[in-house]
C-alpha cells in the first residue's frame, strides 16, 4: 500500500514539471519578441 502511494505523487508532479516548464519557455519567449533588439 505505501509503495502504491508514493508511486501516484511522482507520477503527478512529473506530469506537472514538464506542463509548467513549457509554459514558462512560452511565457520567456513572448517577452523577447515583445520587446525590440
Amino acid at each position: 500500500m505505501p509503495t502504491c502511494k508514493t508511486t501516484q505523487p511522482d507520477t503527478n508532479k512529473k506530469a506537472v514539471f514538464p506542463k509548467k516548464y513549457g509554459f514558462l519557455n512560452i511565457t520567456i519567449n513572448s517577452d523577447y519578441s515583445s520587446e525590440p533588439v
